[in-house]
Order: structure tokens, then C-alpha cells, then sequence
């Protein structure tokens, strides 16, 4: 028996047009630039992008009466860490729409891909190949954003701790730094996030839900204390260096104590670390801008 032929729905078509996508990391503008330069898990990335939508337009492209309703959302994916998710929906009316995405640096890595899109709220057909689900897609444009190179990317894997034995159950996550690498090996390859996939926090999480901003903010918490530890830990080498090559172990750990200590040499911090534990603690806490 031959299979029926589906006929596919109208879509939107000039009368949605995208305005020019405006990128902020930590507050700096990079809106210019396909590779975000200088970033890590520690900056955060607002996103964003104007449309303009011709609404009279758009109903008659898409077939829909006058009581069809619109919605606008951007939608992310970023490749480091394999985690995705949506803005804030906002209205398609008529005239110009703003659209924002507020991102946590913890959940980002390698490439993030961005897509904004007009979805059909709610239908109402006015021609036979008019839409007649909410939820469809009836306009899509999107761009990329390379967060770092593949050398100094955060290796993250998505694991059941049960299952491998990696840790107790009831962990949230595993950070592991390998602290006995050289200065000149390739940063990726020594510092690994895996994430377990049975715990309920972050199942959510890596199913798109939105980000739960108390988990990122320890998970990031942690991120920069390991790497500070494992300088400070071999505080005598780093003294002896003055540069490293991009993407290496040895700029992973200089960058996170000069993110976190701006101003002061490896010996200071060590030396201070060693006199007073809780202010090393609550300077990594304001550094990080913990539970802020």
C-alpha cells in the first residue's frame, strides 16, 4: 500500500527579519566576533537580538486567520558541555520584538550555537496548508559563537556514577584536575567535568530545563577553587614562568589565579592561603560571585 503524502505547512518568510545579534561576555562587548576570545567557564554571556515582525504579513504567509497568535524565543546549545535550552518566550506582535539570553559561562563550552524562532502559539487556519498545531516553527535563523579552541576545552562527559562506580550516587558532579601534568601539555587533556546523569538536579539540567542558578553557581565555585589549588600547588614552577602557550595546562592555571587574585604573584596567594583558609574561601566566594 502506498503511503499517504503529507503536505507540509506555510511558513513565515520576509516578514519576520532578525536584527544584527549583540554579545556580551562578562559584560565586554564581543558582539563582532565569531570566537569569543579570552573566554572560560567563569564568564558569563548575555545574548540578544531585535525582530522585527510584519504581523499583517505574517498571518497572510502562514495562512492564519486573525486570532493566530505568535512567540519569539531564543533557543542554545553548547557543544562543551552538551547542554541546551530557551530565553524567555516574548509575544510576536506586530513592530519590533527584543529577545535576551542571560548564560551561565559553567554551562558553556567549545561552540554555542544560537537560533532565534517564531513558533505558532495558537492557530487559527485560514487555508488548507496553514498550520494547525501550536508549537510549530514557522521561522528560524541562527548563528555560532567558538567559546575557546579545542586545546583548552573543558572535557565534560554525561555518566551514570552507579553504573561506572566513578563516585557515590548521590554526587552531583566530578571534577578532576590532573595535577602532575606539565606546564606545556595541552589543557584539555588533564582537567575532566563529569556530570552524573541520575542525579535528579541534574537531570533537568541536561534535558534543557533552565539552568538552576544555585547549582551553577557551586559548580563554578568549585571549578575555580580546583584550579587555584593546583597552581598554588606548584607555586614555586609558575614563579618561574612569565608565558605559556595558548591552550596549555600551564595558562589554565595562570589565568585562574589571575582571575581570582588579580595582582598578586603565586608565592603571595600560597603564603596567604596558608595563614588564613577563610579568606581564601570568601575571596574565591566574591570572585565567583557565589549564590549572587
Amino acid at each position: 500500500m502506498a503511503k499517504a503524502v503529507v503536505p507540509g505547512f506555510l511558513l513565515a518568510g520576509s516578514n519576520v527579519t532578525g536584527g544584527p545579534w549583540s554579545v556580551l561576555a562578562g559584560g565586554r562587548d564581543v558582539s563582532g566576533a565569531a570566537q569569543v576570545e579570552g573566554w572560560d567557564p567563569s564568564i558569563d554571556l548575555m545574548v540578544s537580538r531585535p525582530l522585527e515582525v510584519d504581523l499583517p504579513g505574517l498571518l497572510a504567509a502562514t495562512g492564519q486567520g486573525q486570532g493566530a497568535r505568535f512567540r519569539s524565543v531564543l533557543m542554545w546549545h553548547a557543544t562543551g558541555s552538551g547542554l541546551r535550552g530557551v530565553s524567555e518566550s516574548v509575544p510576536a506582535v506586530d513592530g519590533v520584538v527584543h529577545l535576551q539570553l542571560d548564560l551561565e559561562g559553567a554551562v558553556l563550552g567549545g561552540t554555542l550555537t544560537v537560533e532565534s524562532v517564531v513558533i505558532l502559539d495558537l492557530p487559527d487556519p485560514g487555508h488548507p496548508l496553514a498550520a494547525t498545531a501550536a508549537g510549530v516553527v514557522v521561522w528560524r535563523e541562527q548563528t555560532s559563537y567558538t567559546l575557546e579552541g579545542d586545546g583548552n576545552r573543558l572535557q565534560t562527559q554525561q555518566l551514570s556514577f552507579s553504573e561506572q562506580g566513578l563516585g557515590l550516587p548521590a554526587a552531583a558532579w566530578r571534577l578532576h584536575v590532573e595535577e602532575e601534568a606539565g606546564l606545556d601539555d595541552l589543557a584539555g587533556a588533564q582537567v575532566f567535568l563529569y556530570l552524573n546523569s541520575d542525579h535528579p538536579r541534574l537531570t533537568s539540567l541536561l534535558e534543557g530545563d533552565a539552568p538552576d542558578p544555585l547549582l551553577l553557581s557551586a559548580l563554578r565555585l568549585e571549578m575555580e577553587r580546583r584550579l587555584v589549588e593546583a597552581a598554588l600547588d606548584r607555586f614555586e614552577e609558575l614563579e618561574t614562568r612569565s608565558t605559556y602557550d595558548e591552550g596549555s595546562f600551564g595558562e589554565a592555571l595562570d589565568r585562574a589565579l589571575k582571575r581570582n587574585f588579580p595582582g598578586q604573584s603565586p608565592a603571595e596567594i600560597a603564603a596567604q592561603r596558608d595563614r588564613d583558609r577563610g579568606w581564601f574561601e570568601m575571596t574565591l566566594q566574591a570572585r565567583t560571585r557565589f549564590l549572587a
